[in-house]
């Protein structure tokens, strides 16, 4: 059987319709439907039918709704459990389902290049759309939002299906369909874009620069609101008639390889994601990646990694990080990032990025030229990053990456003043329209204020950026390190200790496995860079942090069950590791514990012998029923 939600909700045996009674037996079928298989409760079910208004014996008309759908069905199509019901679609097939496995299909297809075959799947994922979801079900609340989630698709892919008609050169053919999706979402602004380069691809430059007009119009009078930068700079590149808009065959597939010699090791998955996305680059889709994770556990390195594979394959790279313990301008990690593309950025496409950045930004830009409608006393004025200021860094990147597949590294974005972190979000919006990926690296302990856990939230929540969480390394990857640096003997039992005794953070691992290759009997001992950087972390630390941390660092006990308030910023500085689900924290590894315990005086031995002396005492006076809880207080 083939269930249909696009257009009138129907269900067809053999390609005849079958009777699915009236409005409230066709609503709990479209309930069922829209859970994709999983159980509705029957609360639920009541609730979505009627609305959150169900009369008072609403459960006997459910159940007589079911009843009939069965009949219609099959017996075997509804499944009851103790709380609530199932559909079971068998071999049958979901018109919803069909539609969004050809699209993924398809957007993976123009990920690899392929956008001959990525046009036939979207436009038959396309052919799939019949019309509206659930047209006769409007009044449903429950389909609400699986009705705008399939719009926005359904808009995605239509744009998506230019794009790859544009990389295919058939800008003449679809200047007709492209008006005519326009006249059905005037507000998308990529429909726009397209119209104007496949006109203009078309040798109708006129027409191309009215449709900007008339996009500007609409906006201006439907929304309040000027062009986005992808919109106002192909304008401006449509005036000169940039060489940059022909049409081009496409190249071959980007493949991007693994480098003989990398040092990166346990990483393959996340570092196949940013592969994907250098394809994707090459192909005119962007998009952000944001490696979370404690500190050392390898983001920078990953980031370096990117780095290399991009410019072997012919990328331009910028790398940008805010200078630590060191008061900087607002958006100087993007300051950073346009001064590198500006250095490798021809003469007329510099001016073209000077044109749209703000005067107040050229002072920090040495060796952009001045446009001619700037005074030079403009650039001397102090600024506040308002959003005209934030946009202008969007415009002038748009230019400075088109035709350019670009990434762009944002290290330590966590430590970035807010108005950088507020251009990413911007950058975010345009990325369908840039060859441009950006890596962006955020230091998460797990303890952060309020400020920057919600951006960090934004900046993830949108749908072209993919947070990747960076986890220790487990023991196959430190065995791996291990060998890599020669050492042939035991390695799988020596890469066990090294990953105990480093908690499988990359950094200390690295440093641990070097010692020991200097001399194998100091396997136990902190070696001295790995002491200079706890050293570095607790010199911030308020003094009360630093002296509860060496005390408890010369306990026995593996767990600070009950950390006082003094030990918050350890946590925040990647030193102690909170437990889920539990007040109780731990050193990060026993390397940070012991170089922690090397730091402590003898005055704070004394201390932490007596109170583990006491402790004892207590434990030995009490009854074996109190045991426990003498241990944990």
């Amino acid at each position: 059987m083939d269930y249909k939600l696009l257009g009138p909700l129907r269900v067809l045996r053999d390609g005849e319709p079958l009777p699915l009674g009236g409005p409230k037996q066709r609503a709990v079928l479209a309930v069922l439907l829209l859970s994709h298989g999983h159980v509705v409760e029957f609360g639920a079910v009541i609730e979505a039918v009627w609305n959150g208004s169900p009369p008072v014996k609403a459960i006997s008309s459910v159940r007589a709704y079911v009843a009939n759908l069965r009949r219609v069905l099959g017996p075997e199509s509804l499944v009851t459990t103790s709380y609530g019901y199932r559909l079971d679609l068998g071999t049958g097939e979901l018109d919803v389902d069909c539609f969004e496995s050809l699209a993924a299909a398809g957007r993976i297809e123009s990920r690899n290049g392929d956008h001959a075959r990525a046009c036939e799947l979207l436009s038959e994922a396309l052919d799939v759309w019949t019309g509206q979801p659930l047209e006769d079900l409007r009044d449903l609340a429950v389909s609400v939002h699986e009705t705008h989630r399939l719009d926005e698709l359904r808009a995605d892919i239509v744009e998506a299906y230019f794009d790859c008609r544009l990389m295919l050169g058939h800008h003449v053919d679809i200047v007709g369909q492209l008006e005519d999706q326009i006249v059905i979402s005037p507000l998308r602004e990529r429909l726009w874009w397209q119209l104007m380069l496949a006109l203009y691809r078309a040798n109708r430059r006129a027409d191309a620069l009215r449709a900007f007009g008339r996009a500007e119009l609409l906006l201006n009078d439907e929304l309040g609101i000027e062009p986005g930068a992808a919109l106002v700079s192909l304008e401006a590149e449509i005036r000169r008639q940039s060489a940059t808009l022909g049409w081009r065959e496409p190249a071959h597939p980007l493949v991007v390889v693994d480098r003989p010699d990398s040092c990166l090791f346990g990483r393959d998955a996340e570092m196949q994601r940013i592969d994907d996305a250098l394809v994707g680059a090459e192909c005119g889709e962007g998009r952000v990646f944001v490696l979370a994770g404690e500190a050392g556990i390898g983001k920078t390195a990953m980031a370096s990694e990117a780095v290399v594979r991009a410019e072997s394959v012919g990328f331009t790279a910028a790398w940008s990080c805010p200078p630590e313990g060191i008061r900087q301008p607002q958006l100087w990690s993007w300051v950073q990032v346009l001064r590198s593309l500006g250095d490798n950025a021809g003469r007329g496409q510099l001016a073209r990025a000077a044109e749209v950045i703000a005067p107040q930004l050229l002072e920090l830009l040495p060796g952009w030229p001045l446009p001619s409608n700037v005074l030079p006393s403009n650039i001397k004025e102090n600024y506040r990053a308002d959003f005209l200021i934030l946009d202008s860094v969007v415009l002038a990147l748009h230019r400075l990456v088109e035709g350019h597949p670009t990434l762009v590294v944002l290290d330590d974005l966590d430590r970035a003043d807010r108005a950088s972190r507020e251009v990413l979000q911007l950058v975010v919006g345009n990325l369908r329209q840039l060859p441009l990926v950006v890596v962006a690296t955020w230091q998460d302990n797990g303890d952060e204020n309020r400020s920057r856990r919600s951006s960090l939230i934004r900046l993830t929540n949108k749908c072209d950026t993919t947070m990747l969480r960076i986890n220790a390394l487990d023991v196959d990857a430190t065995a791996r390190m291990v060998a890599h640096a020669g050492i042939q003997e035991q390695t799988l039992q020596l890469a066990e200790f090294i990953h105990r005794r480093t908690g499988g953070n990359p950094y200390y691992t690295a440093e641990v496995i070097r010692e020991i290759r200097i001399d194998p009997t100091r396997r136990d001992f902190v070696p001295d860079s790995v002491a200079a950087v706890i050293r570095s972390r607790t010199s911030t630390l308020p003094p009360e942090t630093r002296k509860d941390l060496r005390i408890a660092a010369a306990r026995p006990d593996a767990l600070i069950a009950r950390p006082s308030t003094h030990l918050e910023p350890a946590v925040a500085a990647g030193l102690l590791v909170q437990l889920p689900n539990s007040n109780a924290v731990r050193f990060l590894c026993p390397l940070v514990r012991d170089a922690l315990a090397a730091q402590r005086t003898r005055a704070e031995l004394a201390d932490a012998v007596r109170v583990d002396a006491t402790r004892l005492v207590r434990v030995a006076s009490t009854s074996t029923d109190n045991l426990w809880q003498q241990l944990t207080s």
